[in-house]
């Protein structure tokens, strides 16, 4: 929202210096309620999704601890020199270590902006978060729901996305990226009672990490920062390695065509990426499975040839197609998934390849990593080493996008 005062307004419009100076107080205050809305934005994440754990210790150095069992619920405190152990039962969760055993359906730990609350797993994991962690029983063990700042949520994703060697331009850069993404982005788990996930499906997030100093500094310089096109948040995203050059989100997802992220050059940027140049080879009985499995009509073998259906010249495979008895074409997204699903996400790390049949498997030459639309995270710590700015790299990777306080 902007709020601005005609040019030619002055001092009689408002008569009295008096009556000026409470519009200016008004401005002032309705301001700060703007930017007092934007800080206390909260975003609720799912964390340590990846792990199946039926028991954890909990620890911090000041919180809040409250059960909730039936209609009832019972309050107790968790201080630095306690340990607060869960367990599943069959119907909720046990806790110990506070005095008493207790019981409930879930559990809240309501930490505070300063102090960070500790999940250590049975197989010895520790993560650290900032917020309020609720626990409950799910079908695979404890699940783990974080409602948080969404400052610390930029903070967490960052120090999950980029490496502590970055440049700060470039951590900076992701900062806004990440920070847009959240705003501009609508929950892809509203319906599971949650904003995002903690996974690359959404955004990684593994927590809080006080031992990178440099996360916290890039965040804080670019508080509330959004990209915006015509005044709302962006679709903001992003990927590792573009090999030299990004494409236009509708070529590779489908949908509606976004101006702002179309495709640029990007070359030399990411050329210190260890995945700027990549080959693969694919056993046939592998990808005949692949394409059995992803094939909505009946597909068999044994498979002749694999082929680009649809592609960039000299770049990015949008679609491809499978030639055996029948043939069958998948879109590159589609594909990819299913085979990192099958034989590993390091395989075939990007949508940008060529392919070349030998004996009895297919090699895939390409570049870069990821789906290679919008910031290419390599790309842009490439830009920061050469003297770019964060507004810069934003503006390069995103034409057309400005930068507003949200």
């Amino acid at each position: 929202m902007k709020v601005g005062v005609r040019k030619s307004v002055g001092l009689a419009k408002f008569g009295t210096p008096s009556s000026f100076l409470s519009f200016v107080l008004f401005l002032l205050l309705l301001l700060a309620g703007l930017q007092a809305n934007a800080v206390s934005r909260r975003i609720r994440v799912e964390v340590l999704s990846r792990y199946n754990w039926t028991q954890c210790n909990l620890r911090s150095p000041s919180a809040r601890v409250q059960w909730l069992k039936g209609k009832a619920s019972f309050v107790s405190n968790l201080n630095e020199d306690q340990t607060l152990s869960l367990s599943t039962l069959s119907d909720g969760v046990r806790g110990s270590g506070l005095g008493s055993e207790k019981e409930g359906m879930q559990v809240s730990i309501q930490g505070t902006s300063n102090n960070w609350i500790e999940v250590e797993g049975e197989d010895g994991v520790r993560r650290k978060f900032r917020g309020n962690l609720q626990i409950r029983k799910g079908s695979r063990g404890l699940i783990f729901f974080l409602d948080l700042t969404l400052e610390d949520y930029v903070q967490g994703v960052l120090a999950s996305e980029m490496p502590a060697d970055a440049p700060t331009e470039a951590l900076k850069a992701m900062a806004v990226v990440i920070r847009s993404f959240a705003v501009g982005t609508a929950s892809p788990h509203a319906s599971e009672g949650f904003d995002f996930c903690d996974l690359t499906h959404c955004q990684a997030f593994a927590g809080w990490r006080e031992d990178l100093p440099q996360m916290t500094v890039a965040v804080h310089a670019t508080h509330g920062l959004t990209l915006t096109f015509h005044g709302r948040p962006i679709q903001a995203l992003y990927h590792s390695t573009c090999g030299g050059h990004t494409s236009p989100n509708q070529k590779v997802f489908g949908g509606t065509a976004l101006p702002y992220l179309q495709g640029v050059v990007d070359e030399p940027y990411c050329r210190g990426s260890p995945h700027y140049s990549w080959d693969s080879t694919i056993s046939k009985t592998e990808l005949e499975e692949v394409f059995r499995q992803g094939s909505e009509d009946a597909w068999g073998g044994p498979l002749l040839s694999i082929v680009p259906a649809v592609a960039e010249p000299n770049g990015r495979v949008f679609s491809v197609e499978a030639i055996g008895q029948t043939r069958t074409t998948l879109r590159t997204e589609k594909f990819l998934s299913l085979l990192g699903k099958k034989i590993g996400w390091n395989r075939l790390k990007s949508n940008w390849f060529t392919i070349a049949q030998e004996g009895e498997g297919f090699r895939f030459t390409g570049h870069g990593l990821g789906h290679g639309v919008g910031l290419c995270q390599w790309g842009a710590r490439g830009m920061a080493s050469a003297g770019k700015k964060f507004d810069e790299i934003l503006r390069f990777y995103f034409p057309g996008t400005k930068l507003l306080h949200q």
